[in-house]
């Protein structure tokens, strides 16, 4: 990318552990991960953006994810999923401004179904079993405490 390269908020390799070892999906993930970061910086103000960084998500979000091979081997399981953890952070968004932060908090992290449901598609369901809880501890590890006090 020509510009200010984004930086990432993931961690590739615990993608692919919890893809069984998929490249692809992992790449997925860590792409769809990024996109929303920069769009949770776009809405919350907190993170300055720039011209490129914003570019790059949109380049991310409309060519690279149909591109990624395991999106497009696995769209129709995926495609809901994406869409129920934005609809979900949309309500958390409100939720979080109003008396619900407690809703808010759990809501917010449904963008984590995506890893627990490619560790099912990548490793069967008795590898996403395993898995699911240490996919929720890594990717929760803010406390609802912690959470409170950084709003």
């Amino acid at each position: 990318m020509i510009g200010e390269e984004l930086v990432l908020h993931t961690d590739h390799d615990w993608f692919k552990w919890a893809c069984r070892g998929n490249e692809d999906a992992a790449d997925f993930l860590e792409i769809f991960f990024l996109t929303c970061h920069v769009w949770d910086d776009l809405i919350d103000k907190d993170v300055p953006r720039t011209d490129d960084h914003i570019n790059h998500a949109f380049w991310l979000a409309m060519i690279e994810i149909p591109r990624n091979k395991y999106y497009q081997r696995h769209q129709v399981e995926i495609h809901p999923v994406m869409a129920v953890a934005s609809q979900e952070w949309f309500a958390a968004n409100k939720l979080e401004a109003g008396d619900r932060k407690d809703i808010a908090y759990t809501l917010r992290c449904s963008i984590v179904s995506l890893v627990h449901q490619a560790a099912e598609i990548c490793g069967g369901y008795e590898w996403s079993v395993k898995v699911g809880e240490a996919i929720r501890l890594k990717a929760q590890s803010e406390t609802l405490k912690e959470y409170l006090e950084d709003l």
